[in-house]
């Protein structure tokens, strides 16, 4: 019997996944009002991002997409946030990509670069709780990065991928809280004023713990785009 084998076209990598909360393919996003491509269809406000070939610019000064505050995003257990960017800051600064927080001490869950463009994830449960890992992701190239954060029993396990690739993990006593507050592409959240500059080209969150299969997978699904 002779076997046929069937190419798909590339996939988008586990956007039709349950637990994914929030789908932005910036991409292909234009206006000021964007709808996400989740099973929610947020809709998002943009202010000042320009939409461009590959994704959204940010200028690092005022730009932001505000996704609002849905219930779905009050995440408190496990988290995974992935998103293609093109960082073209070389300010020795922290960046936003991703945050649900109004101020470093009331933090849900959060992603973005610090001062030496390594990719980090935090929370705050009355105490600040921050870790990075990975390469200076500064050099004006594309990059697939992605945080998990997964809690039980009293702690909580960071964990940050760079191209695929678990570039370290650490531990945190303590537990992640949920809060009222948006959810900020492009801006550590309603008081702050660390923008990010650059592109972002996708935003994916998911209200579980991605596993580094997974993760493999959305990279290899999507770096088409971003070559």
């Amino acid at each position: 019997m002779k076997q046929v084998f069937y190419r798909l076209p590339a996939p988008e990598g586990l956007i039709s996944d349950p637990s994914l909360v929030l789908y932005l393919p910036l991409y292909q996003l234009d206006g000021a009002s964007i709808t996400s491509k989740d099973a929610y269809g947020h809709l998002c406000s943009v202010t000042g991002s320009s939409w461009r070939p590959g994704g959204r610019y940010f200028d690092g000064v005022d730009d932001d997409i505000n996704c609002g505050n849905d219930s779905a995003f009050d995440i408190s257990g496990n988290i995974t946030i992935v998103a293609w960017y093109r960082f073209k800051n070389s300010a020795a600064s922290y960046s936003a990509i991703c945050e649900k927080r109004i101020g470093a001490e009331s933090t849900n869950w959060a992603m973005g670069t610090n001062h030496e463009g390594k990719l980090g994830c935090f929370y705050s449960d009355g105490t600040f709780k921050e870790y990075y890992a990975g390469p200076d992701t500064r050099d004006g190239s594309w990059y697939h990065g992605a945080i998990v954060l997964s809690g039980s029993s009293g702690t909580v396990l960071h964990k940050i991928y760079v191209e695929g690739d678990l570039k370290g993990s650490s531990t945190t006593p303590g537990a992640m809280p949920t809060n009222s507050h948006a959810v900020w592409i492009g801006r550590a959240g309603d008081d702050f004023n660390d923008y990010f500059k650059g592109w972002i080209g996708e935003v994916l969150v998911y209200s579980r713990a991605l596993t580094t299969l997974e993760i493999q997978y959305n990279y290899l699904a999507t770096k088409w785009r971003y070559q």
